[in-house]
């Protein structure tokens, strides 16, 4: 019984990263794919733009979404086709760059391209969704069509380590808010990397949290390069505020003691406010250490939860 399951999951992994193999080749790019939400995109031959493939959206019931993604790096130009035929004012194709809708179509639309200048560095993230709204379809239409897709920049991201790795701990750390944090070599403080916070936009916040367990203490390196006094880069103990940093400050260690036992959330988070971005508009975090016990099992009580 446990290796017909086993046999299973391979299966269903083998499959997966079959069709997110195949949206390269479908979109004629050597980017990388992931896909998800309620289907995931797929190759396909009829209709194309190029070269007799494309990628499709996956069959989604009404209220839910199909999206794929890749990731590219730095500054360049990124252009694609696309194609859609669903309801009118209902079912829409979007395009996302780092989490904020660029445009989107719905109704008949034959293929034409687009095209985007992406002038900040460090990595991005570059998103298509189809997403269905809750009322029913009027006709067989709900697909649409992603082809042909060109980025003048780096084609990947360089090697990203692990954040935990960047950091310099054998803790688990999740991320998140309207940008991921990374791992990166380009500005550190020990051992020539350091985690980074996600580009965010205006009134948008990047975090990092880590779960710890009982008492002991946690010292970390951090620096900042940001709008004196407005974009903050932030640490919290359990959802409270502990410090925050601001405008350029260059590496300094911080040192906290916590003496209540349990389960704890340590988060750091780059805050920005409603306008202007200045400087590298980023904080960056090193060489974490915890004296205390062991973490709780990942996924355990964070901040929120």
């Amino acid at each position: 019984m446990r290796r017909v399951l086993f046999a299973s999951i391979l299966i269903l992994l083998i499959n997966g990263a079959a069709s997110a193999n195949g949206l390269s080749k479908a979109m004629d790019t050597s980017l990388i794919f992931e896909t998800g939400g309620g289907a995931d995109w797929f190759f396909q031959t009829r209709p194309s733009y190029f070269d007799n493939d494309a990628a499709e959206n996956g069959d989604i019931a009404d209220g839910q979404v199909s999206w794929m993604q890749t990731k590219i790096y730095g500054s360049g130009t990124l252009s694609f086709y696309w194609k859609v035929s669903s309801e009118r004012h209902g079912d829409d194709l979007q395009f996302f760059i780092d989490g904020v809708l660029q445009n989107r179509l719905s109704e008949t639309v034959d293929w034409h391209q687009m095209t985007y200048e992406i002038t900040a560095s460090g990595l991005h993230t570059l998103e298509w969704r189809y997403v269905q709204d809750y009322s029913e379809r009027e006709d067989d239409s709900g697909r649409v069509w992603v082809d042909f897709v060109k980025w003048s920049g780096e084609t990947q991201p360089p090697i990203i380590t692990p954040l935990s790795e960047a950091l310099d701990t054998s803790f688990n750390l999740t991320t998140g808010g309207e940008a991921e944090w990374l791992s990166q070599t380009d500005t550190a403080f020990f051992d020539g990397d350091a985690a980074q916070s996600g580009n965010v936009e205006d009134n948008q916040e990047s975090f990092l949290q880590m779960a710890v367990n009982g008492a002991g203490t946690m010292s970390f390196y951090w620096k900042v390069s940001s709008e004196t006094g407005h974009d903050f880069l932030e640490f919290y103990i359990d959802g409270v505020l502990q410090d925050q940093i601001s405008g350029l400050v260059d590496w300094h260690q911080m040192v906290y003691t916590i003496i209540e036992p349990g389960a704890h959330t340590l988060e750091w988070r780059y805050v920005k406010d409603v306008s202007i971005g200045i400087n590298d508009d980023c904080g960056w975090v090193d060489l974490m250490e915890w004296s205390g016990g062991t973490q709780p099992p990942f996924g355990g009580p964070l901040s929120g939860s």
